[in-house]
């Protein structure tokens, strides 16, 4: 699994979801997220999100996703996140 990944991240210099899809048998699934959670939290994986704040901005966004131009994972962020840490000034 990690030779397939390898030899798709070496053409581009990135993989996708469906790269995964295709390269990772459904029997390899649960290997290649322990890998990929272990990578991550060693930095050696990067992942971008695209964010758009407003539910009122959510159909715009969609005609990009569905154009091409958005990044990463696209997300629209309709509220503050509640488990955030506030900070407290004193």
């Amino acid at each position: 699994m990690k030779a397939a990944l390898r030899r798709v991240y070496g053409k581009r210099g990135h993989f996708t979801t469906r790269d995964v899809e295709e390269y990772v048998a459904p029997s390899q699934f649960p290997d290649f997220v322990a890998d990929m959670q272990a990578w991550l939290a060693e930095g050696r994986i990067k992942y971008r999100e695209d964010v758009t704040d407003g539910l009122e901005n959510a159909p715009r966004e969609l005609i990009r996703l569905l154009k091409g131009e958005n990044f990463g994972k696209k997300i629209i962020r309709v509220s503050p996140d509640p488990t955030a840490t506030k900070l407290k000034i004193c």
